[in-house]
């Protein structure tokens, strides 16, 4: 998931698949910009 924080600095969250009805966070982190198109598709 993409998200911002309050300064509008871009938050990747990675979250566990939704089989059961408690989603866990994986991980979350600012993604490299060098990496991303438009911050939503990673560059191949």
């Amino acid at each position: 998931m993409l998200g911002y924080t309050q300064s509008l600095r871009p938050l990747h969250t990675q979250c566990s698949h939704p089989v059961r009805p408690l989603i866990k966070i994986i991980t979350v982190y600012e993604p490299d910009a060098n990496l991303w198109d438009d911050l939503k598709i990673r560059k191949e």
